[in-house]
């Protein structure tokens, strides 16, 4: 309770507040479909026609959206995360901190993605996850940063 009283003080005294988020940092896409039918014997979109493949909208995701949504605040958030080049791009667009972006990341590194397709402005399905494999870090470059690591733990 104490902790929670010196945080709301912060917030009246226009103090800023640092927090580290560490954790899976995921990439929210929204996409604009029309629907031809829906199966009335399951609430299930049954064709969906996109003219595009491109997002209307896209947003952090996971732990970039915790950084996301402190911003609204007068907190200072710092994310540690692994993300790829097109997530990273997302997520400092929406003004998240992300300390230390590595360039080095093993190919094939995939950043989660949650896609959530609307038409007219109504949500038809409840969402679709994108994901690789473990991350898609079943490269041979990651296997050798692995077990340098686990050397040094």
């Amino acid at each position: 309770m104490e902790l929670l009283q010196r945080f709301a003080q912060c917030l009246d005294k226009h103090k800023a507040i640092f927090i580290h988020i560490f954790g899976d940092s995921m990439l929210d896409e929204d996409y604009q479909v029309k629907v031809s039918r829906i199966s009335p014997e399951c609430a299930n979109v049954h064709v969906l026609l996109s003219e595009d493949d491109n997002p209307f909208r896209r947003f952090p995701g996971g732990a970039a959206n915790v950084c996301y949504q402190l911003s609204n605040f007068n907190i200072i958030s710092r994310l540690f995360t692994f993300i790829d080049d097109e997530a990273y791009k997302v997520i400092r667009n929406h003004g998240v901190k992300y300390w230390g972006h590595s360039p080095n990341l093993p190919k094939g590194y995939y950043t989660p993605r949650k896609k959530r397709f609307y038409e007219r402005s109504c949500q038809v399905v409840a969402r679709w996850d994108i994901e690789k494999h473990r991350y898609g870090l079943d490269d041979p470059t990651f296997r050798h940063i692995q077990a340098e690591l686990a050397k040094q733990w």
